[in-house]
């Protein structure tokens, strides 16, 4: 697990806990002082429940696409998305719901310092030879 997702934890004391909803389908609920959030999430087949490092990361990069766009225009231009397709306008309402949700129960000190790891971390990534 990255070090900025291992301080956002600490920092923000999140707990997390999973049940098993269906077959590899966990009902999981992140919790801090501050809240709760409450989320389904689809894990690998035989990979079990997600772990709190696993869980975070997800939601740390769906807030990253939730924060890379203006509004729902600019995201959909972005993603090559249609906005009269079915769903498209609930997906992007899902996207900025989970980042908002995932930036009360952290905190703005603890998501800000865990956004910046997440940004530091992919430019290192992308900067190293392939």
């Amino acid at each position: 697990m990255s070090d900025f997702i291992l301080d956002a934890i600490n920092e923000a004391e999140l707990t997390l806990d999973c049940v098993e909803a269906g077959e590899d389908v966990y009902a999981c609920t992140l919790a801090s002082p501050r809240g709760r959030m409450k989320r389904r999430m689809t894990m690998k087949a035989g990979h079990g429940a997600p772990s709190i490092g696993e869980f975070l990361f997800y939601f740390a990069v769906i807030a990253q696409l939730a924060d890379e766009a203006e509004d729902i225009t600019d995201w959909a231009e972005i993603h090559g998305k249609d906005l009269s397709a079915p769903n498209v306008v609930n997906e992007f309402t899902q996207l900025v719901t989970d980042q908002r949700d995932l930036e009360i129960v952290m905190g703005t000190h603890a998501y800000d310092g865990m956004m910046a790891g997440l940004g530091i971390s992919q430019a290192i990534g992308n900067a190293m030879p392939r």
